[in-house]
Parts: structure tokens; C-alpha cells; sequence
């Protein structure tokens, strides 16, 4: 499917939204576990640089396995119980290593000269789409009660759309003369699934705010083999491709405006 034809499916429905009440509006920020097992064996892998007169700081155990998102969306209830709504969100996960590298033109490789650099991986993805929420606690009539309980809102989220992935690697030489820098951007479209238990507490008597809470769940984000605008795959030595995973729970907070 074409990216127009993601666009088209995921708006479409905003015309019969707009036949519905006033919307509200929904910001939150969570913090992910992600998989990516097949990006942090790259990552791992310092035989990449074997041609390369490059010294890493420590062993190069570290990876990409966790990251944050921040997201909003806008609400429409279609009911009592049941809402609908549209959704983006940023994320995003880092990894940064010292590393050393070595001027090999010096006579002895002993008195060779060590230049600082940095070496960076960083994982992006926007994404953007549909959402539904059931609200246990309306199904439960909570809000009859004369009692805390009137101001406990507990939802089920379930939500899916597409998802625009980016792998951004950085090698910079640092003090090195000239501090070259190497850079390599790739980029990959997919489908996203979310689904999410929202426990938070309800604003009665305020005008603006709705509810605030906190929001958990399970992010489902595979993406293909990530390419250049070119079409080109990573080259991480032989026919190395990487594939990421953003795949993990998360757990964050929540903030609703509006009625």
C-alpha cells in the first residue's frame, strides 16, 4: 500500500467524527523497552571496523533497549463507554560510545597519536493513526457512585496505524584533524499495533481538564530492512542488513483537556 493510501485510510473517518460531540484532547509521554536484537549484534560487532585504525573504550556490550515516546490525540466519544479517536507519537532511542582512533601514519605504531571521537546510533520512529478506548469504570456506572470511586477512570486502548522508522548512525573522529565525520541515514515503513490499560483520576469540576493518569501497555513495531532514500541496505560487513524492533511494554502518564 501506497503512503498516500495509508494517509487516506487513517483520515478517512474524520468526516463522520466530525458529525460527533466537542473532541478532547489527550497528551502523553511513556517510557519504552525496545527489542532490537538484530540492531545491537550490529551494534556489537566491532569487526566492521577491523579496516579501520579505531579503538573502542570498554567492550562493546551496549545497545538500544529502551527509549521514550511522546504522543497526543484527539477524542471523540461515541458513546458513554466508548471512544474513538486519532493518534501521533515520536520515539526515539539513543546509544553514544567514546571511542579512540589511531594515526597509523607515524613511523612506530607505538608513538602512534589517539584522537578522541564519538561514535552514535540513534532510532526514530513517527507514527500516526486510529484508536479505540472502552471505559470499564462508565461500564461499571463509577460515576454514580457517592464515593472516590465517581472519579476513577479505568480504559482498555487498542490502537494501529503506520509507523515511519529512521537509523541514523554517526561516526565522528573528534580531535582528529579535519574531524571527519561519517553519517548514514536509513528509513522504513510499517504498520504499528498498541494496546494500553489507562487508570487515571477524573476532574470533575474543572472547565479544561478532563482526567490524568497513568497509561501501560504493549507496543507491536517491526520494521523491513531499513534503506537510504537510494534504496540501499547497511553494510555492516558481507550481506549484513538491519532490521529494528520497537517492540516492548511501556509505561507513562497521561493528561486529557477538554469535556
Amino acid at each position: 500500500m501506497t503512503k498516500v493510501g495509508i494517509i487516506l485510510l487513517i483520515f478517512g473517518p474524520l468526516a463522520v467524527m466530525g458529525q460527533m460531540k466537542s473532541p478532547s484532547l489527550e497528551l502523553n509521554a511513556q517510557w519504552h523497552t525496545f527489542k532490537m536484537s538484530n540492531l545491537n549484534e550490529f551494534i556489537a560487532d566491532t569487526s566492521y571496523y577491523n579496516n579501520k585504525p579505531q579503538l573502542y573504550d570498554d567492550v562493546a556490550t551496549e545497545g538500544i533497549k529502551s527509549g521514550y515516546q511522546f504522543g497526543q490525540s484527539i477524542n471523540f466519544k461515541l458513546s458513554n463507554i466508548l471512544e474513538f479517536g486519532i493518534w501521533g507519537s515520536y520515539q526515539y532511542g539513543k546509544m553514544v560510545r567514546h571511542i579512540y582512533s589511531k594515526d597509523m601514519s607515524y613511523p612506530s605504531p607505538s608513538n602512534a597519536k589517539i584522537y578522541a571521537g564519538t561514535y552514535s546510533i540513534k532510532t526514530e520512529a513517527f507514527s500516526v493513526g486510529l484508536k479505540s478506548c472502552l471505559y470499564i469504570n462508565n461500564l461499571l456506572h463509577l460515576e454514580q457512585k457517592e464515593t472516590f470511586l465517581k472519579h476513577v477512570e479505568l480504559g482498555i486502548e487498542i490502537g494501529a496505524g503506520a509507523s515511519f522508522s529512521h537509523l541514523e548512525e554517526l561516526l565522528s573522529n573528534g580531535t582528529a584533524p579535519g574531524n571527519t565525520v561519517s553519517e548514514m541515514d536509513k528509513r522504513s515503513t510499517d504498520w504499528v499495533g498498541v494496546s494500553s490499560l489507562k487508570l487515571g483520576y477524573k476532574f470533575l469540576r474543572n472547565p479544561v481538564l478532563s482526567s490524568a493518569g497513568i497509561k501501560a501497555g504493549y507496543q507491536f513495531l517491526r520494521t523491513g530492512t531499513v534503506k537510504d532514500e537510494a534504496g540501499y541496505v547497511i553494510a555492516g560487513g558481507g550481506n549484513r542488513t538491519i532490521k529494528l524492533d520497537f517492540s516492548g511494554f511501556f509505561v507513562g502518564l497521561y493528561l486529557n483537556i477538554g469535556k
